[in-house]
């Protein structure tokens, strides 16, 4: 007798909406060499929704994700840096850059890290029709470090942030929303003295800038006697030396010493600034001295101080 062994394939189909089904078949021998053809069936399952021609934009911690357009071929992603223009809708000459994708998702590790982005996705479809979303804005940071600063509500200027001296401040975002209450003096940032209006407790605001996020503890005081912030003592190494008071609604009197004249140094709001000339031709003249002596004076209605400034040679 002879022995046929023939392999059936069944597959059960489970109905769906979004299912559609495509008949074809397969073969299979015997021990005599027939071929016999067995039918089946393929399940072509669509994940999106038809309805659905408004592409949305979403973020995961390592993604963008655009809504899934059915029949889509390409998904172009425009990226836009809008950092230092974080104020503006304006594109023009900014960094832009176009990822051409074939699934509906954008790696964030194609994306340069610190910066604030704008993206747009334009998606086209098999029929060649384009479906185009909304700008979606994304803050790519990391978090740098952690600074406490003291802040006197007395102050009357503003609070010079010294530890991000020459660091590319993009803005600033307390706990609620961006804020524009800053300006950069001497490449040193300052929170203007009107963001602190009405303030009791103390504040966290972030700094968002090119090496990443700077998260700033603000401790609020009411110190009424002028004194200085900067340290007194540095190091002259052949820039302009900057110091920063707080007046306490008050005024520098009076700054001398080693023949200190008005044409040595600018005071601008509470900072003071001695020109570097001034120094060096010190230390040329005399090569044996080690530091430069300035004495200050600072009042306000209520209090008069006195204090020293020591420059030393390097």
């Amino acid at each position: 007798m002879k022995k046929v062994y023939i392999l059936l394939l069944l597959l059960f189909l489970v109905g769906c909406d979004n299912a559609s089904t495509e008949s074809t078949s397969t073969t299979s021998t015997t021990t005599e060499g027939e071929t016999l053809e067995q039918p089946y069936t393929i399940i072509t399952a669509e994940l999106c929704d038809p309805l659905i021609t408004t592409p949305e934009l979403t973020k995961s911690s390592s993604f963008i994700y655009s809504t899934e357009i059915c029949g889509a071929i390409s998904y172009e992603f425009t990226v836009t840096d809008i950092s230092e223009e974080i104020w503006t809708s304006e594109t023009d000459g900014f960094y832009q850059i176009v990822f051409f994708e074939t699934s509906n998702m954008l790696e964030l590790s194609k994306l340069p890290n610190n910066r604030t982005y704008s993206i747009v996705v334009k998606v086209t479809t098999e029929d060649d029709v384009t479906y185009e979303s909304s700008a979606f804005t994304i803050e790519q940071y990391s978090t740098v470090n952690t600074i406490e600063v003291d802040y006197n509500l007395n102050n009357g200027f503003g609070l010079y942030l010294e530890d991000l001296s020459g660091v590319e401040v993009f803005y600033y975002r307390n706990l609620i929303s961006v804020f524009e209450n800053f300006y950069n003096t001497l490449a040193v940032p300052m929170l203007k003295h009107v963001f602190f209006s009405g303030a009791t407790n103390d504040m966290e605001v972030q700094a968002y800038t090119a090496e990443g996020i700077y998260i700033i503890n603000i401790n609020l005081l009411e110190i009424t006697k002028p004194y200085i912030i900067s340290d007194n003592e540095v190091d002259f190494v052949g820039n302009d030396l900057a110091f920063i008071f707080d007046f306490c609604q008050g005024e520098l009197v009076d700054i001398n010493g080693s023949l200190l004249s008005t044409s040595d140094y600018t005071l601008t709001d509470n900072i003071l600034v001695i020109e570097a000339e001034f120094i060096q031709n010190i230390f040329d003249e005399e090569p044996e001295r080690d530091t430069v002596i300035l004495a200050y004076q600072l009042r306000n209605d209520t209090d008069i101080v006195i204090g020293y400034l020591f420059i030393n040679r390097t």
